[in-house]
């Protein structure tokens, strides 16, 4: 299992995107979740050593955030010409382009005003407003959103900054609370947060509540 997605209670505008590990990003229409068999379905065709990375809740007008292990965060314009809605059979057009060993850590939709939160490996915290990334066309090279503090570190996750409390998974399997709005939203050093980590102990997941 990759990830639960709600579905909203007002389906108007709204849609479901796919990001595969390969940088592509496939746009369905919500009706394709809305009334699913016990048996589920096949909604996206994924090549070879390809795996599904983020299911992402899309509407029109809002903007997606992708981001790499790198730290290198992709802003576009949720509309027909950058992110068009297709069919089950589609694979979905490439949104970024990896660099040599990077790989896709996950995308979240956001509205105007709002922010992304964005964890590292080892223990860094920043939450960026979306009005700090340019917006982008498909394939750009975006931006640097979080600068790590130590060598070898990378981004592990990122979500939606409007939540006031998150959930943050370690690898041995424990679990911290994290108060969000404790977080300035800026693209200042100093407005990283370290979590304060032992020396062995990482993060691997940023779980938001289900609402």
């Amino acid at each position: 299992m990759v990830q639960l997605l709600v579905m909203p209670q007002d389906p108007a505008g709204a849609s479901v995107g796919l990001l595969s590990s390969d940088g592509r990003f496939k746009r369905l229409p919500i009706e394709e979740f809305q009334d699913l068999s016990g048996r589920a379905t096949s909604v996206l065709k994924l090549k070879e050593g390809v795996t599904l990375q983020r299911a992402v809740l899309c509407r029109e007008g809002q903007d997606l955030v992708v981001a790499s292990s790198t730290g290198r965060l992709l802003r576009l314009a949720v509309n027909e010409a950058n992110l068009p809605v297709m069919g089950r059979n589609a694979q979905g057009p490439v949104l970024l382009r990896l660099l040599p060993g990077e790989t896709v850590v996950g995308a979240v939709g956001l509205t105007e005003g709002g922010s992304v939160v964005m964890a590292s490996r080892q223990g860094l915290i920043q939450r960026l407003p979306l009005d700090d990334l340019r917006r982008c066309q498909r394939g750009d090279i975006g931006q640097i959103g979080l600068r790590f503090a130590q060598r070898g570190d990378q981004l592990v996750d990122l979500c939606n900054g409007s939540q006031p409390l998150l959930g943050v998974l370690l690898a041995d399997g424990r679990s911290l609370r994290l108060d969000a709005t404790s977080l300035n939203a800026s693209n200042t050093e100093d407005a990283d947060t370290s979590l304060g980590l032992g020396p062995k102990d990482q993060i691997t997941e940023l779980v938001p509540p289900l609402s």
